[in-house]
């Protein structure tokens, strides 16, 4: 198996001799929301060259991953692991599918969209900006959860979880102007209302309603 030299914006080297860093579901958020790429583990970088280290337990690994990626995003990535061997060491190899418009941005639920968001620059991941994730949102006007609810109202929101999201954006840009936005004007400004402002759709419902409302 071929490795370059250096990462590139659709691969990403980790070493993951102790475990599996988290950084890796950072990576797998990026790649999502970008054009996919591939993550190897088992390869360290340093001075301008690679070292294939590889793995133990690859297989406890993949495990570990896949249970891990099928519970923390919005949505559940595309991704495919492989274990493959070389020199008697192993390596494994993920590839990461970009997300489908209906889906983006793909990010980790407990930090919510843009702390928990990314994009792939170059070999790095970022996080997204407000407004990239305003974009994937609007973006899915014509998405199956921009579908407007008859049967909700502004009551069905979870007023902790848009403090959450305020909370979040302040900690992301301080001065942030939706932050200081009232709790409908909010979700006015990423195209969670209906027009006349009296119902939520399916995206507004799932990211800040009660949970029986869901």
């Amino acid at each position: 198996m071929k490795f370059g030299k250096f990462e590139k914006d659709r691969i990403e080297y980790k070493k993951a001799a102790g475990g599996v860093s988290k950084t890796i579901y950072k990576t797998i958020s990026a790649f999502a929301n970008t054009n996919g790429g591939l993550i190897i583990l088992g390869i360290k970088q340093g001075k301008g060259k690679i070292i294939k280290q590889g793995v133990g337990n690859p297989q406890q690994l993949i495990d570990d991953i896949v249970s891990t990626v099928a519970q923390i995003y919005n949505f559940c990535p595309v991704f495919k692991p492989e274990i493959v061997g070389e020199n008697k060491k192993f390596f494994i190899k993920i590839k990461v599918a970009e997300a489908s418009r209906l889906e983006k941005p793909i990010y980790i639920l407990e930090k919510g969209a843009v702390k928990g968001g990314f994009k792939r620059i170059g070999s790095s991941d970022i996080h997204l900006t407000d407004m990239e994730v305003q974009r994937f949102y609007q973006g899915r006007m014509r998405a199956p959860d921009a579908q407007i609810l008859d049967e909700t109202s502004i009551k069905d929101i979870d007023k902790s979880a848009l403090n959450a999201f305020r909370n979040l954006r302040k900690l992301e840009k301080e001065n942030a102007g939706e932050s200081k936005l009232n709790n409908k004007d909010l979700l006015k400004a990423y195209k969670l209302l209906s027009k006349d402002g009296k119902n939520l759709n399916i995206a507004g419902l799932l990211l800040f309603g009660k949970e029986e409302e869901i």
